[in-house]
């Protein structure tokens, strides 16, 4: 059964986490098509088609093992929020992983001057102020008036359809973590369609 839901999320998130593209990767795509669209130099017998390239893969035994997961750890937030974020070839240990969360003000600002204790098991209020913050979610009066914390970001977040409701304090499954990391690719998708919907208007 594990299996079969193991399955069953991979062809439902990586479709959707592979739309999510960075900034870089979209960049590139898009210098792509202006070039294909360029007039050739004379006529040639041969046309050589130019390809995007290939977006990174997706480690698969990362969400294998995360789905059988009963309890997640900080740990497995760190790696997930840097897969959101298109940059875990970049950032491939756990070190790298947590001091980019930090200059990206992703992680609280307690962290800035303690430990970030990555053997904690992972609790819903922390997962929703780091996927809002990753997001760049700024929501509604409640966050703008008084910033992002773990109770309004999960509001917001349960709002936004990423997350289910509950408590700050409730620990976060595996599963729940990758139904989470897809929702929150589609909802970056998103965004980043209309942004581009509104450059070409």
């Amino acid at each position: 059964m594990k299996k079969m839901l193991v399955i069953l999320v991979a062809f439902i998130i990586f479709p959707s986490l592979l739309l999510a593209q960075t900034p870089e990767q979209a960049r590139r795509i898009e210098e792509q098509k202006r070039e294909n669209l360029r007039p050739t130099e004379g006529q040639t017998s041969k046309v050589k088609k130019k390809t995007p390239p290939p977006l990174d893969p997706i480690d698969l035994v990362y969400f294998a093992e995360l789905m059988l997961k009963k309890i997640t750890y900080r740990y497995d937030i760190s790696k997930a929020i840097v897969i959101l974020m298109g940059v875990e070839n970049q950032f491939i240990d756990l070190g790298s992983q947590i001091t980019f969360l930090k200059n990206e003000n992703i992680l609280p600002k307690k962290f800035d001057k303690k430990e970030f204790d990555v053997t904690k098991p992972l609790r819903k209020g922390l997962t929703a102020y780091m996927f809002c913050k990753a997001l760049k979610i700024k929501g509604g009066i409640l966050l703008t008036l008084f910033g992002v914390n773990q109770r309004y970001a999960l509001k917001e977040l349960v709002h936004q359809g990423v997350m289910s409701s509950g408590n700050v304090k409730d620990v976060v499954s595996g599963e729940e973590l990758v139904l989470i990391l897809t929702r929150a690719g589609i909802y970056m998708a998103k965004k980043q369609k209309i942004k581009q919907d509104k450059q070409k208007t």
